[in-house]
């Protein structure tokens, strides 16, 4: 599996449009049959890893044409699933044959067999709608990135090339949980590659993300176009504290804080341990704490902060504020700046 990874990158430096689509239509297929209570997402999620492997065969002059693709080219391009079948084969024949196919229609205008409706493998079923998803929902030298609504009004219009069926679950899934959760699996990746132990962005006493780290998992971030809500958590009288039972014990007690930060918020506390994919925790000061929320409601999350603050008091002994710096608005660049400026 190393060496198809080796593959799979190396098409995409050749190929800077289409980065990150095998792990992105991996992700989606992994999650769908998830929504479907399908058993075999593992083998799902290499399959979608895998699928356009065989483009590593597609001459450059063809894969990296900035203009319209003639016939021939057209058909030197769809020889890639038939590529992909023959890399993969000697790996996994079953794997092999759902990338094989992921490019037939339910009417039988596919390729490279022209199989229809149920001929086609159900596995190849399932990709076929991730990979366009994905292709319509991310930018090309051609076209800027469709949202969500316009990728589905497209895929509506191509009412012969999927399993009616599958596709209108798939609907379902999309709108009410797999876009979220796509971007946060491909958020959280990012962040545990990029920052795992890295002390540059994680606070030496307690672990959480430090200032740096918080606007780095923001910037990250910014390029999923995901809805966020920003938190700054206060110890009142801090300073005072430290000042009359000494800083060590005041160590203490930011050590105990961020434990139970992350333990009710289910915040990813160290980078190491992602427990919830919705919610990072941060330091930003001796006495101010950070939480990011991704995908959860206003009124939720406040009445979370609440119901924590309350049994704070009550266990630690801890007044705490809060203050709710961003409310529930789209992460963009505009938005980045703002929030580096108050934090």
């Amino acid at each position: 599996m190393k060496e198809l990874q080796v593959l799979i990158n190396a098409l995409e430096l050749r190929d800077i449009y289409t980065q990150g689509h095998s792990q992105r239509v991996a992700q989606y297929v992994k999650n769908f049959a998830n929504f479907l209570k399908i058993d075999k997402e593992e083998i799902l999620f290499i399959a979608g890893l895998l699928h356009d492997v065989g483009k590593v065969g597609i001459p450059d002059i063809v894969l990296l044409k900035p203009g319209k693709l003639d016939n021939d080219e057209i058909d030197i391009v769809k020889y890639h699933s038939v590529l992909s079948f023959e890399i993969v084969k000697e790996i996994d024949k079953n794997i092999s044959k759902i990338i094989r196919h992921h490019h037939e229609n339910w009417d039988g205008t596919g390729y490279p067999d022209g199989l229809i409706g149920e001929e086609i493998p159900y596995y190849s079923r399932i990709l076929s709608i991730c990979d366009v998803f994905d292709a319509l929902t991310t930018p090309r030298i051609y076209r800027k990135a469709m949202d969500l609504y316009e990728a589905l009004k497209i895929m509506d219009s191509m009412k012969n090339k999927f399993e009616p069926s599958l596709y209108k679950s798939f609907k379902i899934f999309i709108k009410d949980f797999g876009i979220i959760e796509q971007k946060l699996d491909l958020l959280t990746d990012s962040v545990l590659a990029s920052m795992k132990n890295n002390v540059y962005f994680l606070d030496t006493l307690t672990r959480l993300l430090n200032r740096r780290g918080v606007l780095a998992i923001l910037q990250k971030a910014s390029s999923f176009g995901l809805y966020m809500n920003l938190v700054e958590l206060n110890i009142k009288k801090f300073k005072e504290y430290n000042r009359i039972f000494g800083l060590k014990k005041g160590d203490e007690i930011l050590k105990m804080l961020s434990k139970e930060i992350t333990s009710f918020f289910k915040a990813i506390p160290n980078i190491e341990e992602p427990a919830n994919k919705k919610v990072f925790a941060g330091r930003e000061k001796s006495d101010k704490f950070l939480l990011i929320s991704f995908g959860c409601k206003e009124e939720y999350l406040k009445y979370k902060i609440d119901l924590f603050i309350k049994n704070i008091k009550k266990d630690l002994n801890i007044d705490l504020t809060y203050i709710v710096l961003i409310k529930t608005k789209k992460l963009n660049s505009s938005l980045l700046n703002e929030i580096g400026y108050i934090i």
